[in-house]
């Protein structure tokens, strides 16, 4: 099997992440990764490549705000219904 390259490692974690998109709603979203250079989220919508999204991550000590673009997202299925997996890199 093909190794996967990536600039950062990535760490699970399964938080809350709230925010903002450009057009300033509201956006509410559960992580599945995190590293250095974005984060991956759960998404009850499909936002389109390179929106910019304002998140607050809430980590379990305090929470970090930060700034990011979609670079993809895809249709999933999980126990709990059908989500949007997207990636966030940050700014």
């Amino acid at each position: 099997m093909g190794e996967e390259r990536r600039k950062f490692p990535r760490v699970p974690i399964f938080v809350e992440v709230g925010g903002k998109h450009s057009d300033w709603l509201p956006v509410k979203a559960r992580s599945v990764d995190i590293s250095e250079g974005g984060i991956r989220l759960l998404l009850l919508e499909k936002f389109p490549k390179d929106r910019v999204m304002d998140l607050e991550i809430n980590l379990p000590f305090p929470s970090v705000i930060t700034r990011g673009k979609v670079v993809w997202a895809k249709e999933v299925e999980t126990k709990e219904g059908k989500f949007f997996q997207t990636g966030i890199e940050f700014y």
